[in-house]
């Protein structure tokens, strides 16, 4: 492959991001305003879109370095990731609202989803505290601000967290599959899985980038059928 026609597709690449940057741009103020507590997949529409609007900005900064010096995938390809484990979480929400016709159950599923991170900050907290890093008072204070701040995602009248809901991007992927409305999303698992070589140093590292450093237009493929993954997410807010 030419320079020349690996220039004209990372062109082409950066067209496309281009465009549909700016539908986002016109959609993002839509959920800016949302308030979490009463709208919470509106609100997680507007995390969604801001996340995947910046980073989609960050990759297309990156391409012109990419024409000049093909390591650049490497940085790529991490942000690529990031994007798609976004819109597997997201394609997940979507299969939790089509597959439970109980509004409040299926609040309670995605609340549970959510809370994850809440439960590592809890611990977190209270391993400073018993640590000594934090004194009696200052983890009185953080947990009581802890509490109040994310208070929905606490059990009624009580310093407890719901209980979380761990799953893999492995298992949610098996559960689009199952259901024929998101069974089309399966190949972003496999591009997640791909891109994990490029985010986690291992045995393959070194032969996998010597390999697509000899084989751009493959990673420039790759990337447009990711993006694309991805912005099928965006479509399915507007």
């Amino acid at each position: 492959m030419t320079y020349t026609e690996n220039s004209q597709n990372i062109d082409r690449l950066s067209h496309f991001i281009k465009k549909y940057t700016e539908l986002i741009s016109l959609i993002i103020d839509r959920f800016s305003e949302i308030d979490r507590t009463k709208d919470l997949l509106g609100f997680c529409n507007f995390i969604f879109l801001n996340r995947f609007y910046y980073n989609s900005l960050g990759i297309r900064s990156l391409l012109p370095s990419l024409k000049k010096d093909l390591y650049y995938k490497i940085p790529i390809g991490i942000i690529l990731r990031t994007c798609i484990s976004d819109a597997l979480t997201y394609f997940y929400f979507f299969y939790l609202a089509k597959t439970n016709s109980d509004p409040n159950k299926f609040l309670e599923e995605l609340k549970g989803f959510l809370a994850e991170n809440l439960h590592y900050l809890k611990k977190h907290l209270e391993n400073e505290k018993k640590e000594g890093k934090l004194s009696d008072e200052q983890y009185r204070y953080l947990k009581s601000s802890f509490i109040q701040g994310y208070k929905e995602y606490f059990l009624p009248n009580s310093t407890e967290l719901i209980p979380k809901k761990h799953l893999d991007f492995k298992t949610i992927t098996n559960l689009l599959k199952s259901n024929p409305e998101f069974a089309w999303t399966a190949p972003a698992y496999e591009y997640y899985n791909y891109l994990s070589k490029y985010e986690h140093f291992g045995a393959l590292t070194f032969d996998i980038q010597e390999f697509h450093k000899n084989k751009p237009l493959y990673d420039v493929k790759g990337y447009i059928i990711c993006v694309g993954l991805v912005y099928e997410a965006v479509i399915s807010i507007v």
